[in-house]
């Protein structure tokens, strides 16, 4: 199989009819409505599952962390992790109500990053490249 980026997608549409059971629509066998909330409900099922997959790597991902580079690491990846999170779901600046929170967030993550020495910050680096390896190869098994 050809490796796919998390960046496209290796079907059409996620809304694909054909890939979810009774959702043929040619079959006659139920509305629209029926088809596309059964469409629906099989989305968020994956959704859930490749959530709980990428949650599941990510706490192994961090007990390696802490196991090889000890729990204070591991701290300072976590409240970057945190804060990135934060910023994400305040709209990272573009909503101009939330820019002063989203700021200060941002602000956090700086000071964070400035306060690294050159090995914490190689191993953050790494963790949240590792990260991302982890989420896009979840990703790709959910989709493929």
């Amino acid at each position: 199989k050809r490796c796919v980026s998390s960046f496209t997608e290796p079907q059409p549409t996620l809304f694909d009819i054909e890939r979810f059971p009774g959702g043929d629509s040619g079959s006659g066998s139920g509305s629209d409505m029926d088809n596309i909330g059964r469409m629906l409900s099989s989305v968020a099922m994956d959704d859930k599952q490749l959530r709980a997959d990428v949650k599941t790597m990510g706490s192994i991902l961090g007990s390696t962390i802490k196991q090889y580079e000890g729990v204070d690491i591991l701290n300072k990846v976590e409240s970057l992790r945190l804060d990135a999170k934060a910023w994400r779901e305040a709209g990272a600046g573009r909503i101009e109500s939330k820019k002063d929170e989203c700021n200060k967030i941002f602000d956090s993550m700086c000071n964070t990053a400035s306060s690294l020495s050159n090995h914490e910050l190689k191993v953050v680096c790494r963790a949240f490249a590792h990260f991302c390896a982890i989420a896009n190869a979840a990703e790709y098994h959910h989709r493929a």
